[in-house]
């Protein structure tokens, strides 16, 4: 699926995390992986598998959540090493199906320490693979002896070796006498298949997009492709690889029956059908969703209401839809500039014109209109794309927080396990008309009335939790319950309930600190793990997040524990 070019664009894409940490990596399947990237107030998932048909990585906004297989080493090294890591460098080698990311942390003894993840998205010899800061493979997904290949061996402990890279020409290398040549020895070989042998870095599809710009057939054969034109279009479809290059990527997917089937960073004029997207990553993953390991990675238990899937599926979209408008009204300034123009040089501009060079640009205008309609015409497009780009930021906090809280409210449903619970968390949604157009019952039948979660009350001892079963309950116990005093825990990077052990009047024992982290991991999206980290940190240090869906908090002054989930016991449920 994946070819240097569209590596190229979503490392690009990559660009903005760079600098920032990973809140947590999880096993999504038994060769794919994902990291939950977040900086500069932004977070999404990076998806990096080998899976022979898709081996490579993108950015996904879809709901990614460990795989029921055991965990490979990889999966738990991958833990220890690069979450709460951050990410400092990114590199692809020039025309390569290779990435490397490098990641930062400190040890247990304080000191930073550098890992590497290497993407070799080579299809079916595709591979992830952690190096250290020597180079030294500390494990990989799949493991490669020399009883698979004796040249190249992919194991701990031994040192990492690239593949090697294949003698060919870049899309800037290769020539039209290079096209020739082969149009002699073999014209009527299908160009389509000529150029991977040629061209370095470039998949079938991408060459079967330059045989049908060149020829109009991706059947062409290379006798039919003009060598000069071959050479041109190969540059243009790869120039935005090019650093400084003005062209930038056209990411798009090609549709059949209106369903996504292949993807790209540029347009795909091959298809007969076919849209525009705002990413690359975009793209891979709309025709990645289709598939079945997607939907094993995205399908929802039958206990979450479809109406909260919808709802989801339909904030996404509204975030994604708002993403596109703010980057299309960051022309704004150029359509002021284009007005001023026109009201500039108006005497010099003829009548019934539809563009004139004005200064040192060509300015479109609407033959129908005299200059001063036509400067009025571009004002008052700025003066809207100035008022959408103010909107756009207030729009998007609104998206991304009903995104959150959708997928908090899965969350919460998966982990209670309870038809009461999952039925409160529903009623709250419908009272804020969040699941207003998702419904599949008429609305008059529909509860209206938010029935609040009940919180869980646990002891142990003389000592005392409270365990908010919901979004809405975490917000009860932490800012209605709990005494500043009190201790708050809660599972570190994942969704899960806000724990409360209530102090008297002198400090929790740390046995009973720990029996309490143990129980917000047990009500935490990291339940099946062995060890969860457990933040816990006085009430007093803990505040709503500004702006945010409710259960949403801010916090400092806090430390970390690692423990082991733990169930409540049975019957020691407090009155």
């Amino acid at each position: 699926m994946l070819d240097s070019l569209g590596i190229a664009a979503i490392v690009g894409e990559l660009a903005p995390f760079l600098g920032g940490f990973v809140q947590r990596t999880i096993q999504s399947g038994p060769l794919s992986h994902a990291l939950r990237l977040h900086a500069r107030g932004r977070t999404q998932w990076l998806y990096v598998t080998a899976d022979p048909e898709w081996s490579g990585l993108w950015l996904t906004d879809r709901r990614l959540t460990p795989a029921d297989e055991p965990k490979s080493p990889i999966a738990l090294l991958a833990r220890k090493w690069i979450q709460d890591a951050r990410l400092t460098s990114m590199s692809q080698p020039p025309f390569e199906r290779r990435v490397d990311l490098t990641f930062a942390k400190r040890d247990d003894e304080g000191r930073e320490v550098t890992h590497t993840l290497i993407v070799e998205a080579t299809g079916r010899l595709g591979n992830i693979i952690l190096v250290d800061d020597a180079g030294v493979i500390i494990d990989a997904v799949k493991r490669v002896s020399s009883r698979i290949n004796r040249v190249r061996q992919i194991l701990p402990r031994r040192p990492y070796v690239p593949p090697p890279p294949r003698d060919l020409l870049s899309p800037f290398e290769v020539s039209p006498v290079a096209i020739t040549a082969v149009a002699a020895n073999t014209p009527n070989e299908p160009l389509a298949r000529a150029l991977p042998r040629i061209v370095r870095g470039i998949s079938p599809m991408t060459a079967r997009e330059v045989a049908f710009r060149v020829a109009g057939n991706t059947a062409a054969t290379v006798a039919q492709g003009d060598p000069t034109a071959v050479v041109q279009v190969l540059r243009h479809i790869a120039a935005p690889v090019m650093p400084g290059s003005e062209l930038a990527w056209t990411p798009s997917v090609a549709l059949e029956n209106g369903v996504p089937v292949a993807a790209a960073p540029y347009e795909l004029t091959q298809a007969v059908s076919r849209e525009s997207v705002m990413t690359t990553s975009e793209a891979i993953d709309r025709v990645h969703a289709r598939g079945t390991q997607a939907r094993a990675d995205g399908q929802r238990p039958a206990s979450v209401d479809a109406r909260i899937i919808r709802a989801r599926e339909h904030a996404a979209q509204r975030r994604s839809a708002l993403s596109r408008e703010g980057a299309r009204s960051t022309d704004r300034d150029a359509l002021r500039e284009a007005g001023e123009l026109i009201l500039a040089y108006s005497s010099a501009i003829s009548p019934g014109a539809t563009e004139a060079l004005l200064g040192d640009r060509i300015v479109l205008l609407d033959p129908t209109l005299n200059p001063i309609q036509n400067a009025n015409s571009y004002f008052e497009r700025y003066a809207a794309a100035r008022e959408t780009a103010r909107r756009i930021p207030v729009l998007m906090a609104e998206a991304e927080n009903q995104l959150r809280e959708l997928d908090d409210a899965i969350d919460f449903i998966e982990i209670a396990r309870d038809a009461g619970i999952a039925r409160s968390i529903v009623a709250d949604l419908e009272s804020r008309r969040i699941l207003a157009g998702c419904a599949e019952i008429p609305e008059k039948k529909r509860q209206t009335t938010a029935v609040p979660a009940a919180s869980s009350r646990y002891v142990r001892g003389g000592a005392l939790c409270l365990v908010g079963r919901s979004a809405r309950e975490n917000e009860r116990v932490t800012f209605d319950l709990a005494k500043p005093s009190d201790l708050w825990l809660h599972a570190r990077g994942v969704t899960g309930s806000h724990v409360i052990l209530q102090a008297d009047k002198q400090p929790s024992s740390p046995d009973d600190i720990e029996w309490a982290a143990g129980i917000a991991a047990y009500f935490s999206r990291a339940r099946g793990e062995a060890h969860v980290r457990v933040d816990v940190v006085e009430r007093r240090h803990v505040r709503r997040a500004k702006g945010g869906p409710p259960g949403a908090v801010t916090y400092s002054a806090e430390r970390t524990l690692s423990v082991r989930p733990t169930a409540p016991q049975a019957g020691r449920v407090a009155p």
